[in-house]
This record gives C-alpha cells, structure tokens and sequence, in this order.
C-alpha cells in the first residue's frame, strides 16, 4: 500500500519486506510442507498449500520473477483441498498471468472468470471483476478496464481497495 491505495504485485517495494519475519515464515511453510513428501505421504491440508503460495510469491524478486507455473500447480492441489470461490478466483488470475505472459488466449480465463461474478458469492463475485480488470488493463484493453474499475467503485467499500479502483478507473 502506496499513500492509502492498494497496489498491485508488480508495484510492490519487496525491498521493504522484513526479511528475517519472511524467513522464519517461510521456514515455517517449509517444515509443514516435508511433512506431506515421500512414500505414504497423504496430500497437504489447505494452510500448508497456502502457505506454500505465500512462499513462491516471497522468494520470487519481482512479480515479473514469480514461478507462475509452480503457483498454478499449488492452486490446483489448493482448489482439490479447499474448492471454495476464492481459490478458484486466485487459481484463475494466475492462470492469467501465465496466458498473459505466454501470449496464450484468455477468453477460457475470462469466461470463468465471468461465471463467478454472475453465480458466485458476492466477495467471490467481487474478486473476479476485480481480476476481469486486471487482465483488460495488462493486456491493453484499457477502456474496458477503466470501465470495470469504475463498476467495482459501486461496491467496494471506501479504503485502499476502492482508491485502487478510483486509480485505474480514469
């Protein structure tokens, strides 16, 4: 968070991080994830998946470093374990990434993405508008995303998340 706005992965001052509390964090993930390796082994449980997210996320140096194919793999285990709205939201923006990244087709994405913002729950629908901005605004459809921006400034609640919105709403 930048002067009271949200940012977005690829502004974010990772030099600010604290790394001996991001160490110890991802110590942490990692002793709860051996626990889930070699033979026998059962599947991880829904925080150490998530805490392996965080992980890929802090170890990378930029979002433009992010292991995006590994995020994909844990959120596909994550979405095995935990199939909530939200998981599928977070699996989608990352698969978006990777279409985005890759010069892959985002209609897929963008469809699903559409289908939780009619039928899902409101924070889940709220989310994927959210990511169905995103996506128009990194692929250059900038009028698109300045007006799903705009749309979002009629629900989500005043603080950084809305000033973000106001930001990329022209």
């Amino acid at each position: 968070m930048r002067d009271g706005v949200a940012l977005p992965l690829d502004e974010v001052d990772r030099t600010a991080w604290d790394q001996r509390l991001l160490r110890a964090g991802l110590d942490d993930a990692a002793a709860a994830l051996a626990r889930y390796s070699g033979p026998g082994s059962v599947s991880p449980g829904r925080f150490a998946l998530e805490a392996a997210i965080s992980g890929v996320h802090a170890n990378a140096p930029d979002a433009a470093g992010t292991d995006w194919p590994r995020l994909a793999q844990l959120y596909d285990a994550l979405l095995a374990t935990w199939p909530s709205p939200a998981t599928r939201v977070a699996r989608l923006v990352v698969l978006g990434r990777l279409a985005l990244r890759d010069g892959g087709d985002l209609s897929p994405v963008e469809h699903e993405l559409e289908e939780l913002v009619a039928e899902g729950p409101p924070y889940a629908a709220r989310d994927a508008s959210l990511a169905l901005a995103d996506l128009a605004r990194r692929s250059g459809r900038a009028d698109d995303a300045a007006g799903r921006y705009r749309e979002l400034l009629d629900v989500v609640p005043e603080g950084p998340l809305r000033e973000f919105c106001r930001r990329y709403a022209g």
